[in-house]
Formats: structure tokens, sequence, C-alpha cells
């Protein structure tokens, strides 16, 4: 019955999610967590987030150094050097633990 309850609580305080887009991330640089970055990614580009966005490196691999989530050639030579330079708080050794992770090798 609690889980019951806790469901349909849940169910009653879902908000309206509007997709971000890459113009939204310039304008309001390092304001997205990366649960909303997450619900709009097939709306954003790879670079734009590295540029704008704090990632942790969980995300990098999964979706930054991920050539199926590239929306230009441009953004399929991004590479692990890219991402250490734009997000500094990540380091190498976490970055390749999440990249071996999720099977990407930027």
């Amino acid at each position: 019955m609690t889980e019951l309850k806790t469901t349909i609580e849940t169910i009653t305080t879902v908000t309206t999610f509007i997709m971000l887009t890459d113009i939204d991330l310039i304008r309001n640089p390092r304001s997205y967590s990366l649960n909303e970055l997450e619900l709009s990614i097939d709306n954003l580009g790879v670079k734009v987030l590295l540029n704008y966005q704090i990632l942790d490196a969980d995300f990098c691999a999964k979706y930054i150094l991920n050539d199926f989530y590239a929306s230009c050639e441009e953004e399929t030579y991004i590479c692990n050097g890219d991402v250490l330079h734009k997000q500094q708080h990540i380091n190498a050794e976490d970055l390749k633990t999440a990249c071996i992770n999720h099977k990407t090798f930027g």
C-alpha cells in the first residue's frame, strides 16, 4: 500500500519538461543538471554541451565521446583530450574508466 501511495504521489508531482536547445545552453552556461541535459540530449550539440555546461566523466563517455550523438562530422573528432581540456574537474583516470564502462573510446 505504501508503494502505491508513493507511486501516486510521484505521478501527481510530474512537471512538464521543455526540451533544451543549444541556444539555452549558450545563454545559461553551467545552469542545467545532468538529468535535464540527458532528457534533451537528442536536441543538443555535443560541442555546445562540452563548452557551456559542467559535465561528469560518465556523461562525457556516454554522450560526448559517443559518435552516435554527434550532430555533425566535426563533433566526431572530439577526443578525451578535448574533454579533459574543457572539463578540467574531470581527471584522466575517471574518464578512462567511464569510457571502458560505456564502450566509447575517445
